[in-house]
């Protein structure tokens, strides 16, 4: 499981690992989010009452996002 940043007190340990493998999503280098990945993303933001930003595009090079 990635390592996840930023604010994580009070997430279930399942929405942990939901945002975890979110890393593990394929991105067209020149999108910035799909459709897709829009609706898992507000999806989990809704589910745990927080904004889920998108991994970083740049991940693979720079280590994970920091959210």
């Amino acid at each position: 499981m990635e390592k996840i940043f930023g604010k994580t007190e009070g997430l279930k340990k399942s929405e942990l690992k939901r945002l975890s493998n979110l890393y593990r999503r394929r991105i067209p280098k020149e999108r910035v989010l799909t459709p897709e990945l829009a609706q898992v993303l507000a999806g989990l933001s809704q589910e745990v009452g927080r904004a889920s930003p998108p991994p970083g595009n740049a991940r693979p090079r720079h280590g994970p996002a920091r959210w």
